[in-house]
């Protein structure tokens, strides 16, 4: 038998129009986000409150994202070498834009939460600092669904 150096092999390009959806998908989060932590910091008692469900909704739809994308790229580790890194922060196997984007709004997400918590610390607003696991579980299902992988060998 003839066996394949794992050098030898040829990656194939991740295509960049693939899983846009998500990416805008993971911008209008953020955008959702700051808006509502926005509008919480005018108004810290009312409105810091309707800010904290949607930062709680976040998590828990999160939380959904991160267990769907960690059994989908279970599935595929099967045949193809998959890094925590590489599938939720796109270390590999997503073009550089995808990844840019990605990063970025999972960046600008815990930047507002952040911000926010600093600026009211003793309201609900702190529950924003919960929200960017929706932003990660967004990336995961991205890389899960479209990043490209080396193949695994036996």
């Amino acid at each position: 038998m003839n066996e394949v150096d794992q050098n030898d092999v040829h990656e194939p390009e991740p295509d960049p129009r693939r899983g846009w959806v998500l990416v805008r998908a993971n911008w209008v989060v953020t955008a959702v986000l700051a808006v509502s932590l926005g509008l919480g910091l005018t108004a810290p008692r009312s409105l810091g409150v309707v800010a904290a469900f949607i930062s709680i909704a976040m998590l828990l739809a999160g939380i959904v994202a991160f267990i769907y994308s960690f059994f989908v790229a279970l599935d595929r580790s099967r045949t193809e070498e998959i890094s925590t890194a590489g599938l939720y922060l796109l270390a590999e196997g997503a073009p550089a834009a995808t990844r840019w984007n990605m990063i970025g709004a999972i960046v600008a997400q815990s930047a507002v939460a952040v911000t926010a918590a600093l600026i009211e610390p003793t309201s609900a607003l702190i529950f924003g600092v919960l929200a960017p696991m929706l932003g990660l579980g967004i990336a995961g299902i991205w890389s899960a669904k479209h990043g490209v992988f080396r193949p695994r060998f036996r």
